[in-house]
């Protein structure tokens, strides 16, 4: 669960995959994970979340659009991260 800066409630399902190049992200389980968030939570709002961890340390995260069938699912956002222990950036 997640909440935004405004107060909405979101599901946030996340599948998430190592670096294996045979762990590919896959819109059938990207569906099949929607479908039962929508199947749990059906009065929230989702947020459909893919993570992958990259060779170079880095993690993709990509967020695809809600949709019933396999097929329809779309990109909605890229990014790519670093994640870093707390201090070991400026905070200004």
């Amino acid at each position: 669960m997640g909440v935004d800066k405004t107060g909405a409630l979101f599901a946030i399902p996340i599948e998430a995959k190592s670096q294996a190049e045979s762990e590919m992200i896959g819109r059938v389980q990207i569906s099949q994970m929607a479908k039962l968030v929508r199947q749990d939570f059906p009065d929230l709002r989702r947020r459909i979340l893919a993570v992958k961890a990259l060779a170079d340390g880095t993690i993709a995260m990509v967020e695809f659009g809600d949709h019933e069938e396999p097929d329809d699912f779309g990109i909605v956002s890229v990014g790519r991260f670093r994640l870093i222990r707390r201090g070991s950036v400026d905070e200004d």
